[in-house]
């Protein structure tokens, strides 16, 4: 079984450029580092859903204490983390401070939109 499934991994990866590439390795990354909870944030945050649930409303009220570990792992980039967090990435970096948060790696894009501000 394992061989048929590193047979099919090598023909999928042929059919792929370097981006979906690159971001099936970063969900797939995503996915050894986070919870359930943090799952389900990410999911809610960046792709919605109407239903209103018992579930849903517990993540929204911890989302913040969520996003802000998955940044702390590397798992989100500081964006991203902000976006799941509903703050502003300035918002962000002040509950950063509040917490005592150590600095974390940032990328580009990311200094982009807080100096923006």
């Amino acid at each position: 079984m394992e061989l048929a499934d590193s047979e099919a991994a090598g023909r999928a990866r042929t059919k792929v450029g370097g981006q979906e590439l690159e971001l099936v390795r970063e969900v797939g990354e995503l996915l050894k580092l986070a919870t359930d909870d943090k799952l389900l944030l990410y999911t809610y945050a960046l792709y919605g859903g109407d239903e209103k649930s018992d579930v849903k409303n517990s993540i929204y009220r911890r989302r913040i204490d969520l996003a802000i570990s998955l940044l702390q792992k590397g798992a989100v980039s500081f964006t991203l983390a902000a976006r799941l967090a509903g703050l502003s990435p300035f918002e962000l970096m002040e509950e950063l401070k509040k917490r005592g948060v150590k600095p974390f790696v940032a990328e580009r894009e990311d200094l982009d939109v807080i100096n923006y501000r």
